[in-house]
This record gives C-alpha cells, structure tokens and sequence, in this order.
C-alpha cells in the first residue's frame, strides 16, 4: 500500500470511505507523530465489528478491524480530521461512525438521506468534502 499512497507531508489529505477508513487509519498508526498527514475525511467510517458482516456470516472481515486501533498517536498527529456519517446508512450504522469520530477528537457531519453514499442513493458528488478541504 505504501506505493500506491507515496510521500506523506503536512500537506497531505486523506479522504476515505467505508472500509478505506479503517485501511487509513491502520497505515497511519504506523507513522510516527512527525509523519503524518495534514488532514483526514473519512465518510461512513467504521473501527469494529458491522452488523452486515454478521448477518452474512462474513467473519472473515474483522481481519480490518483486529487487533484494534490505538489512536492516540493520530489524534497528536493529524490536526484536520473530520468524520461523515448518514443518519440513513444501511450498511455502516450512524452510531459506529459517530463512535469513531469521538475516538478521533473529530467533528462530526450528520447527513440525512445520503444512504451509504454510493451512486446507488443518488450521491454522486459529496460538496461537504470539498468545503472542509478548502
């Protein structure tokens, strides 16, 4: 993964969706405090167990989210992070994604009727993203 990411500075920005939060947030707690990015986005974040896996008996996916995550250290290191999250999300709960941006210190935007995100809800474009990038 690390190719594919390339130089991390404080000018770089992450911005992730559903289970490429987790995916950040893991190649993260890697860096050290100096490292880091300047900012991160993480939409229909997660960091435990979705139901969906469970009523599919996809056990096979905790692999992304075990052992857990200590997130102090991207706390201390990230100063812009900011987590979305959709009071209708059928795949990722409202209450998981809440509960990340509250171990990451970071503010949360509660979106109605924006689904999962996908094209399939009608959501092509995310203008929000844009706005906290600027």
């Amino acid at each position: 993964m690390w190719d594919s990411v390339g130089k991390i500075d404080n000018k770089t920005w992450f911005v992730a969706h559903s289970l490429g939060c987790v995916t950040i947030l893991r190649l993260l707690a890697q860096l050290t405090v100096n490292e880091m990015p300047a900012g991160i986005i993480l939409v229909s974040g997660f960091n435990e167990t979705l139901p969906i896996w469970r009523q599919h008996g996809l056990s096979e996916m905790d692999t992304f989210i075990y052992p857990p995550l200590e997130m102090g250290q991207i706390v201390n290191g990230v100063k812009h992070r900011y987590v979305i999250g959709s009071l209708n999300d059928t795949i990722v709960p409202t209450e998981l994604t809440l509960k990340l941006s509250q171990q990451l210190n970071a503010p949360f935007y509660a979106l109605p009727d924006s689904g999962h995100f996908l094209g399939d809800d009608g959501i092509n474009e995310l203008p929000l993203v844009l706005q906290l990038l600027i």
